[in-house]
């Protein structure tokens, strides 16, 4: 990934999963030279809380229109706030998760860990 203009940030408090970063709008790098929006991209170990955190509300979302909908307000409403802060923008879309994944089954233990990853 490095190879390709990226630059790996390392697990950031999310254990079995790893944060790289896009070093230009050229990342990753092609032959072509093709321009990309702003990503962030992350790796994760197949048997990681983090991959099954973040498979399990994909496939949620992909399964409940109005879900989509109330997600997206939800992130509209908080990088409109030209005031709020990383960490408030995470808090509030951590609780949005958890409530979805809860509702999807996971353990209180699981949640739990998500919750003290997300602070």
């Amino acid at each position: 990934l490095e190879k390709i203009g990226y630059k790996c940030k390392g697990e950031q408090g999310i254990s079995g999963r790893f944060a790289f970063k896009q070093i230009s709008e050229y990342t990753p790098i092609t032959k072509r030279k093709d321009k990309w929006p702003a990503h962030h991209l992350y790796v994760c170990y197949a048997d990681s809380l983090a991959l099954k955190n973040h498979l399990l509300f994909r496939d949620v979302l992909r399964n409940d229109k109005e879900l989509v909908e109330k997600y997206a307000e939800l992130k509209k409403t908080l990088t409109n706030n030209e005031t709020i802060t990383r960490e408030a923008y995470t808090t509030n879309k951590t609780a949005f998760i958890i409530e979805v994944l809860a509702s999807a089954g996971l353990s209180d233990t699981e949640l739990e860990a998500i919750r003290a990853a997300n602070k």
